[in-house]
């Protein structure tokens, strides 16, 4: 089987054109006994990440998708796994500017001083406020003061 780099907006797109009735949205499937893989024929990724994507699409229901994170997370599935770029969900919700997903990561026990483990030389060894610098420097148009404010806050609870 082969398998896709998860966390793209493209391939919830892809599942969205097929569909079907199923436990979880847009035609998706378990992939394991857990619900920690989800995939639609020859197409699967991680659950974590999928519903990453999937919350910070507008098109698609925000408490959907966080209903299938609770339920992952609660089945055990890793909150820090990498998806092909070495991006932790947290990571990812970094990358999306999607600062409610990345309170609710937060919330549930992700770690953002976790370095990225990445092919990519920029990526590798960053943490998520190193992650974050990167993403205001090279995309200016994009403001991230709330996703600082909120690694901030979390960094300063920590130390309590």
């Amino acid at each position: 089987m082969r398998r896709y780099p998860v966390g793209l907006l493209g391939l919830c797109l892809l599942l969205c054109a097929t569909a079907a009735a199923t436990d979880y949205p847009l035609g998706l499937s378990a992939r394991d006994e857990r619900g920690c893989r989800l995939g639609h024929g020859s197409v699967e990724g991680a659950t974590l990440h999928l519903m990453s994507a999937a919350h910070s699409d507008p098109g698609f229901p925000a408490g959907q998708a966080l209903a299938i994170l609770r339920r992952a997370l609660a089945a055990g599935c890793d909150i820090h796994e990498a998806d092909a770029l070495g991006l932790s969900p947290l990571n990812a919700a970094l990358l999306y500017n999607d600062a409610a997903l990345a309170a609710f990561l937060l919330e549930h026990g992700a770690d953002p001083a976790r370095p990225i483990v990445s092919p990519k030389a920029a990526l590798n060894g960053l943490d998520s406020p190193r992650w974050l610098t990167l993403l205001e420097r090279r995309q200016p148009q994009h403001d991230r003061r709330a996703l600082r404010r909120l690694l901030e806050r979390h960094a300063a609870a920590r130390q309590r």
